[in-house]
This record gives structure tokens, sequence and C-alpha cells, in this order.
């Protein structure tokens, strides 16, 4: 299992979103960037308002697509990542 499926994640503070026709705009002030998010990949940023583990995502997209969808809004610092103790 890869670190990053047993990692957690959350929504980096600071954004301000608007939400628009299941997609997803994004300000972020520190990057003074704006990011505008496909429907699946505003979905998986939605499931992260709290810490939530990849398992828990992909009950409602397919693995690949919410691993793809991690990867970039973690990019993006979009997300944080927390991982597990050990």
């Amino acid at each position: 299992m890869s670190d990053s499926y047993r990692a957690e994640y959350r929504q980096s503070s600071g954004l301000a979103v608007e939400l628009l026709d299941g997609e997803a705009l994004i300000w972020d002030e520190r990057a003074q960037a704006l990011h505008r998010l496909n429907p699946a990949t505003t979905a998986v940023w939605e499931a992260c308002a709290q810490w939530t583990a990849l398992p828990a995502i992909e009950a409602a997209l397919p693995a690949d697509e919410v691993e793809r969808c991690v990867h970039e809004l973690a990019e993006l610092q979009l997300l944080r990542r927390r991982d597990p103790p050990g």
C-alpha cells in the first residue's frame, strides 16, 4: 500500500471558493493564483473538508481518478497531507 494511500488529506486554509455548476473556482491569496476545478476534482476537494483518507473518497469515484485528483490538488497546495504515525 502506497504512502499516499494511507495518508489523510484536508483542504488548505485561506482559500476563497465559489461553486458553480459542479465546478469550483478557488482563489489562493498566498500564491496569487486562481484555480478552476473540473467536477471530479471538485468532488474530491469537497470530500476533504475534514481529514480524509483515500478509501473514504473512493466510495464515490474510481480509485485511479481519486489518486490523480488528490495528487493534482496537493501539488497546487489546495490540499494538506497528514501521514499516519509510525
